[in-house]
């Protein structure tokens, strides 16, 4: 039988009571066959082996109760306090992301900029936190990591904020990420007044920045795996997905 160490990851096999899933009434033998757990943006499968053959299934039930949020990466991420003021120099600008949503709220995700070959941490950005960036003015471009990756293009003026949500959606094992570019009149609204004051101002510390060392691989393969998917959306749906000039204030 396999165990959880103390980080959450999985090791070995693992065997599920008989009743543990039952779809249909009838009590099947479960045994997870591999659990792999990389952290925040790596992936782990969960394969059952059925008395009638080999199956992927959905364990949300059993394994929030079984690893809490050890494997789902849970929040923490090496971030700390910031004591930065959100106001952009001015022959440059701010870029705020933010995330504040109940859903896949125990998941983590990490924001980089790639607008060059080299993909630039940002942070990890969990629930009810917020992550300042400045950057120079002109086109870049943000990923946002977990189990999959997602991206944003923005066009930045000089002296101005811009914000950006990072929403979770479903995803096949776990939460998955997109931006949400905040618009002029997103700023204007209650709602935006209420992200703004319900999330905290974080930075990087130097435990956030060895995990971003450590799982450099892996972000540039999600990286390189997930542009082709994005570049293929519709003209529409990539300017949903893209910060205007005039969108900051």
């Amino acid at each position: 039988m396999g165990s959880i160490d103390g980080h959450g990851h999985a090791h070995g096999n693992m065997t599920l009571p008989n009743n543990a899933i039952n779809p249909d009434g009838r009590n099947l033998r479960a045994f997870v066959a591999f659990v792999s757990a990389a952290g925040y943006g790596g992936r782990w499968a969960t394969r059952v082996v059925f008395a009638g053959g080999v199956h992927m299934i959905k364990l949300w039930s059993f394994i929030s109760l079984l690893l809490l949020c050890g494997v789902a990466g849970c929040g923490g991420g090496g971030m700390v306090k910031s004591g930065k003021q959100i106001a952009p120099e001015p022959t440059k600008a701010t870029i705020v992301f933010m995330r504040s949503s109940f859903v896949g709220s125990a998941i983590s995700a990490a924001v980089y900029d790639v607008s060059g070959d080299q993909s630039q941490f940002i942070g990890i950005i969990d629930n009810g936190t917020k992550i300042a960036y400045d950057v120079n003015v002109g086109e870049h471009t943000f990923m946002v990591v977990s189990e999959a990756a997602d991206f944003m293009k923005a066009n930045f003026q000089s002296g101005k904020t811009y914000y950006a949500l990072v929403t979770p959606r479903v995803g096949v094992w776990r939460a998955r990420f997109s931006f949400r570019p905040l618009r002029q009149s997103d700023l204007a609204g209650s709602d935006f007044a209420d992200w703004n004051s319900d999330t905290e101002l974080v930075e990087p510390g130097p435990d956030a920045q060895r995990w971003a060392v450590n799982n450099t691989t892996s972000v540039e393969a999600k990286r390189s795996s997930y542009w082709g998917e994005w570049s293929s959306k519709s003209p529409e749906q990539q300017r949903s997905q893209t910060l205007n000039a005039e969108d900051g204030r």
